[in-house]
């Protein structure tokens, strides 16, 4: 897709991965909301970001996104400012507590939201979803099977959508990003809350931890090849790869 003049709606981008794609977007031309559960941190970054972009740029709204009344408000809002929303970056995540509501549930009801409003079998012109994933939704992680179930989940729920079935009634593409571990608060906080706390450590110590741009670029390429359905691992050191979808004929 052309991102240039579009209007996007960007979760957990009060720091980290979800600042970096803000930034990325507004970069490209986008208007952008950012939206966040820490109001504080979340208004902080929207005055960085509009003094380099200007004030029309991007706004902030507070949004808990295991809500789906409040993550609907908020993409409303995001429309009445900028006009019609045509993409969704499904962003927000946590390691530990509310680990199911926000990672999977908080993904899901974008996903509900987007097919409502951006759909085009509901009067809307269609659009790209990025729900942002993990390499763990991919492959085993004992150190934190639950987190991983939601990544999975992600992954799953992302495919699914990303039918051609989907796509000829609502003209939205929706695609998924598994990048390893990040230099994020989140990543090294969730580090310590883990059983295997020094084992975990050793590892990433010997391997590239990514930092949160190349995130943000790996989503513009997503949105810009805009192959429906896709899953893209990002893991340091690699280049950025398209996992092929299993074969599966019977269940279509």
């Amino acid at each position: 897709m052309d991102i240039k003049q579009g209007v996007a709606l960007v979760t957990g981008a009060a720091q980290g991965i979800g600042k970096a794609i803000c930034e990325t977007l507004l970069n490209k031309g986008c208007k952008v909301c950012c939206s966040d559960v820490n109001s504080e941190i979340g208004n902080k970054t929207v005055d960085e970001l509009q003094k380099v972009f200007g004030k029309t740029s991007c706004i902030f709204l507070k949004c808990d996104v295991s809500s789906f009344e409040e993550f609907e408000a908020t993409y409303q809002k995001t429309k009445e400012t900028f006009g019609n929303v045509n993409i969704l970056i499904n962003n927000a995540g946590v390691g530990v507590e509310k680990v199911v509501d926000v990672n999977l549930n908080g993904v899901i009801n974008g996903c509900f939201i987007a097919y409502k409003y951006m759909g085009k079998h509901n009067g809307g012109s269609g659009g790209s979803v990025v729900n942002v994933a993990s390499i763990a939704g991919l492959l085993p992680c004992p150190y934190f099977p639950v987190y991983a179930a939601t990544k999975g989940g992600v992954v799953s729920l992302t495919r699914s959508y990303g039918h051609k079935l989907h796509y000829e009634k609502s003209g939205i593409t929706f695609m998924c990003l598994c990048p390893s571990a990040v230099n994020t608060d989140l990543f090294w906080s969730t580090t310590a809350d883990t059983l295997f706390a020094e084992e975990f450590t050793k590892i990433w110590k010997s391997r590239i931890v990514l930092e949160p741009s190349a995130i943000a670029e790996a989503i513009i390429q997503l949105l810009e090849d805009g192959k429906n359905g896709a899953v893209m691992t990002v893991i340091g050191g690699k280049e950025n790869t398209y996992v092929p979808m299993p074969e599966a004929e019977m269940f279509y």
